[in-house]
């Protein structure tokens, strides 16, 4: 039991590490890892897997994960927000260009 939390607590700390390091290819096989992890302890040993994670300190890492992963995913949504309206921008600039640069269209 202490040998399987002490792998969760080791692959949460590489977690924090990569998300640090902005290395997101890596991060999708560290969190798989934790799930297996997971996944191994008997329903009999999740209770005391529960007691042991709140006592460590690896709960508090975990929180301090869930908090980087916040802050990233609204950084890139403001990231797509404003390249969406770069692009909504410089498509309207293009459109009103190409009608007034047609001079034959207007009436004399």
């Amino acid at each position: 039991m202490y040998k399987q939390l002490d792998l969760y607590k080791n692959l949460s700390m590489e977690l924090l590490k990569l998300l640090k390091e902005d290395k997101f290819d890596e991060i999708d096989e560290m969190l798989d890892k934790r799930n297996l992890i997971i996944e191994e302890v008997d329903k009999k040993q999740q209770a005391e897997f529960k007691k042991l994670y709140v006592k460590s300190d690896v709960f508090e890492i975990d929180k301090e994960l869930k908090n980087i992963f916040e802050k990233k995913i609204s950084n890139i949504k403001d990231e797509i927000k404003t390249q969406k309206k770069i692009k909504q921008v410089n498509y309207s600039y293009i459109n009103t260009s190409k009608e007034n640069l047609n001079i034959f269209n207007k009436k004399v």
